[in-house]
C-alpha cells in the first residue's frame, strides 16, 4: 500500500483518505476530519489510538474491572444514588441499579418525587458472585421499603459472608440493621436512626464518613464528597478479611 493519498467516492461526494505506514503495521483505529467542500476533499489522520509512544493514552480508573450493585426500591433520595454512582463510574466501576422493581425506580428529591430510574437487574435475577460491592442509597421509603423484603436482605448478608465492601448512606443503613449485620460494627447514619443502630448494638459516630473493614457509611447527603471518595478507596481494595455476618 503506498503513502500517497486514495481517493474514495464519486463526484463532490469523493475524498482523500491518507494512510500511514503506522496504521498499516498496527491495524490500529483511526479518527479522520472530513470537509464537504470539494476544494477540501482530503481527510487527514488525527490520531491513532494503539500504542507507540507519543500517541494518544488513557488512564486506567482505580475501579476498572469492577462492578457495583446499588440495590434500591422506589423512593431513595436522588442525590443519594446519582452522585455515588457518577464517582464510580468516573473511576471506570460498571455500576448496576439492582431493585426488586422489574423496570425502573422513581426517586425524591426531599418530599417531593422525582425522575424515573431505569433497573439494570432485577433482585430476582442478581448475583452477588457477579459483583465487587454493594451500596445503599438512602431516602425514608427506600431503606423502610427493602428492609422488610428477605430476597434483598439475603442479597446485603451475601455481601457481608463473602467479605466485600458495602456502603450505605443517610437511611440506608437501616437495612443493615435487619440483615442483621451491624452488631459490633462501627458506622454512622442519619440522626433520625442513632437510637436503632445503638440499640442493634452497632457503634455508632458522628461524622462524615465511618469506615470499617469494608463498611462504609456516613449521615447525610452533606457528606457525599467524603462518602464518595471512600467508597471508590474501599472497592478499589477489594475484600476485608473483617467484612462478616
Amino acid at each position: 500500500m503506498s503513502d500517497e493519498p486514495e481517493l474514495f467516492g464519486k463526484g463532490d461526494k469523493q475524498v482523500k483518505l491518507r494512510y500511514t505506514s503506522n496504521f498499516r503495521k498496527e491495524a490500529g483505529y483511526m479518527y479522520f476530519g472530513f470537509f464537504r467542500t470539494r476544494s477540501d476533499l482530503n481527510c487527514s489522520m488525527i490520531e491513532s489510538i494503539r500504542g507507540e509512544k507519543n500517541k494518544k493514552t488513557y488512564t486506567m480508573g482505580k475501579l476498572n474491572g469492577k462492578r457495583i450493585a446499588i440495590l434500591t426500591e422506589d423512593g431513595f433520595e436522588q442525590v443519594e444514588l446519582t452522585s455515588p454512582k457518577d464517582a464510580l463510574k468516573n473511576e471506570g466501576a460498571q455500576v448496576d441499579i439492582v431493585s426488586p422493581q422489574e423496570k425502573a425506580v422513581r426517586s425524591k428529591k426531599g418530599d417531593d418525587w422525582a425522575e424515573d430510574y431505569p433497573v439494570d437487574t432485577p433482585l430476582s435475577q442478581a448475583r452477588v458472585d457477579d459483583y465487587d460491592g454493594l451500596l445503599i442509597p438512602g431516602g425514608v421509603i427506600n431503606p423502610d421499603k427493602l428492609r422488610t423484603n428477605e430476597r434483598a436482605l439475603s442479597f446485603v448478608r451475601e455481601f457481608f459472608a463473602a467479605g466485600k465492601p458495602v456502603a450505605a448512606i443517610c437511611h440506608g443503613p437501616q437495612v443493615l440493621i435487619d440483615a442483621e449485620v451491624v452488631e459490633g460494627r462501627k458506622l454512622t447514619s442519619v440522626a433520625a436512626i442513632k437510637k436503632d443502630l445503638i440499640n442493634a448494638k452497632a457503634l455508632w459516630e458522628d461524622t462524615e464518613v465511618v469506615t470499617d473493614q469494608g463498611l462504609v457509611t456516613s449521615r447525610t447527603p452533606d457528606d457525599l464528597p467524603a462518602f464518595n471518595r471512600k467508597i471508590v478507596e474501599e472497592y478499589a481494595e477489594g475484600k476485608h478479611t473483617g467484612q462478616r455476618v
